[in-house]
């Protein structure tokens, strides 16, 4: 339900006026509002896996609550004339029409870091203590509020349609943070009366939690850097503009396939059990799953399909769908190969081997950087294919390094 808002969003934005550089402006706002926000969103995967009981509680939520305030201040020092035009207009070599209508786009994201964090933080006391159908409603309610309130900015406000984008995108996270608030009242309550104390818990020291969530959130950090990194290299590819307008759509409709390999992580981290028991049980789970999106996504990119989607749909023409109906075959297996990092990942949590995630992750941004510099640098690959080969690249690179890391994780099941 989540990935449902990119389809929608790049659908209303591509409907507004100049769609190619207001897709493309769209895309590079969303960019630079997921590296900011990024040290907030393993606060799920941490709540789900440290919480025992009242003082633990505590201890994250203070934790979170900095870490929102932190993650605001950047978006607030971003949107500073002279910092956006060091950064984004310089950094990235944009199309000064692109460069406008990203800064127009970007005022309305302050709100984006602090909601996100505070409803992740809220889902993962919701999946702690097996209430996952409750993240789910949540899910339903942001996509409900993203749509509404993406049609009325879109048809009401007379704002460029990037804004229309960075709009809805803040109507959906905050009513889902209020709604997560609502849903994990009850089990706040049992915390704080004592409830749900774990037989002899240890209460997680503020050391100890930034010993765990720091890998993590490096983790993160890293990996959303991937999607400027990107932006960059196409800004210096043949057909840039272009490109930068493909790839959100692109990325919404591969993300929306995935989504099963990245609820994954969480759903293994708590049923896999203490001495991995279950792992047979959830690794054959974790097959299915990225088999099916694989499939679904050739049938779509194979099929007649492609056209209605990328045409009907998300509302592309002319030379925009040419090159998005040519791009979308290169990422047909990345569901498959994301829900085995899931997997893997959900593993390495159990075990509190959290210093091996980041390591994949530097391994996939290496990749995809060098990639990067071979198509781009010096091959001239038109931007959106350099960008989606390279992610290709990247993201099995690093699944390589974690299978090569867990191979001792077998022989510790079976004990």
């Amino acid at each position: 339900m989540m990935a449902a808002e990119g389809p929608f969003l790049t659908a209303l934005v591509a409907r507004g006026d100049d769609p190619k550089y207001n897709l493309a402006a769209f895309g590079v706002a969303f960019s630079i509002a997921l590296i900011i926000e990024s040290p907030v969103i393993s606060i799920l995967s941490a709540t789900a896996a440290l919480m025992n009981g009242r003082a633990t509680h505590k201890v994250l939520w203070r934790s979170i609550s900095a870490l929102n305030i932190l993650t605001t201040l950047g978006m607030v020092l971003i949107i500073i004339p002279a910092v956006f035009d060091a950064v984004v207009g310089t950094f990235f070599n944009l199309d000064p029409k692109v460069a406008e209508l990203t800064y127009m786009a970007l005022p309305l994201m302050l709100l984006w870091p602090a909601p996100i964090g505070y409803r992740r933080f809220n889902q993962g006391l919701l999946i702690r203590y097996g209430q996952t159908k409750l993240v789910s409603y949540g899910s339903a309610i942001r996509v409900a509020a993203m749509m509404g309130g993406g049609y009325l900015i879109h048809h009401y406000s007379g704002l460029p349609a990037a804004c229309v984008g960075t709009g809805g995108l803040i109507c959906g996270v905050t009513a889902e943070a209020l709604a997560s608030r609502i849903m994990v009242n009850p089990i706040l309550k049992d915390l704080r009366a004592g409830k749900l104390e774990q037989p002899n818990a240890v209460a997680v020291t503020y050391p100890e939690f930034a010993r765990f969530y720091w890998p993590l959130t490096l983790m993160i950090i890293v990996s959303f850097s991937i999607r400027p990194i990107v932006t960059f290299a196409m800004g210096y590819a043949p057909l840039p503009v272009e490109s930068l307008a493909v790839l959100p759509v692109i990325a919404g409709l591969v993300f929306m396939l995935q989504c099963g390999g990245y609820g994954l992580q969480e759903t293994a981290l708590v049923l896999i059990g203490d001495n991995l028991e279950h792992r047979a049980q959830l690794w054959r789970f974790t097959k299915i799953i990225g088999v099916i999106a694989t499939l679904i996504l050739a049938l779509i990119t194979f099929t007649p399909l492609s056209t209605i989607w990328f045409s009907k749909v998300s509302g592309l023409e002319g030379d925009l769908l040419e090159l998005a109906l040519a791009a979308v075959p290169i990422s047909i297996f990345v569901p498959l190969i994301s829900t085995w990092g899931s997997w893997q990942r959900s593993q390495l949590l159990k075990l509190r081997r959290t210093k091996e995630i980041p390591n994949a992750t530097l391994i996939e941004i290496a990749a995809i950087s060098l990639s990067l510099l071979l198509f781009v640098g010096m091959c001239s690959v038109t931007g959106i294919y350099a960008a989606l080969l390279a992610g290709v690249i990247g993201v099995c690179a690093g699944n390589l390094y974690l299978w090569w890391r867990l191979r001792d994780v077998s022989d510790l099941a079976a004990e």
